[in-house]
């Protein structure tokens, strides 16, 4: 291409961005949200041209996990479940232990653990008064944690099951 036909189309460019003439709804979408993570996309065709288009749907879900339900077998073995969440990329499983000094909970180490199902086995070595809670992650945030839950292992009273560990759904 030559010099002489690219200057003026360059003119033409500049000159277009410069007003303030708004594009066309088919060229600017409108309301795309600071955090897209879904959507529904479109063309329109305008001469001979196509342009596309993102119309931006937040599906970050905000919902607390409910339903969470520890179950111990009385040898250390802890089932925990709770109901999905629809959208939840995972979730954050948080297991604690009441200390009998200050009666404060602390996490249980590899405790809180990243999980993709609703639903967790493990073993606890330490007799004591647990806690459990479990929250969504998505989007690169977290949820609200869920109403704790209580249990015990070995002599303690923590209010939770001591039912055999039913199998994961």
């Amino acid at each position: 291409m030559s010099r002489l036909l690219i200057l003026p189309l360059l003119a033409t460019a500049l000159t277009a961005c410069g007003t303030n003439t708004p594009l066309s709804s088919a060229t600017a979408p409108s309301g795309l949200g600071s955090a897209v993570s879904g959507g529904a996309a479109s063309s329109v065709s305008d001469g001979g041209r196509s342009v596309s288009t993102i119309r931006a749907v937040n599906s970050c879900p905000t919902d607390i996990p409910i339903d969470l339900t520890v179950y111990t077998n009385g040898n250390g073995g802890v089932h925990a479940k709770w109901d999905s969440v629809d959208g939840a990329a995972d979730y954050l499983l948080e297991i604690s232990r009441r200390d009998e000094e200050t009666g404060e909970f602390i996490n249980v180490d590899p405790f809180p653990i990243a999980e993709q199902n609703s639903s967790r086995d493990f073993a606890l070595k330490v007799a004591g008064i647990y806690q459990a809670r479990v929250r969504t992650h998505s989007c690169m945030e977290y949820g609200p944690w869920s109403a704790p839950v209580g249990f015990s292992i070995g002599g303690g009273s923590g209010g939770g099951s001591t039912e055999e560990p039913t199998s994961p759904e």
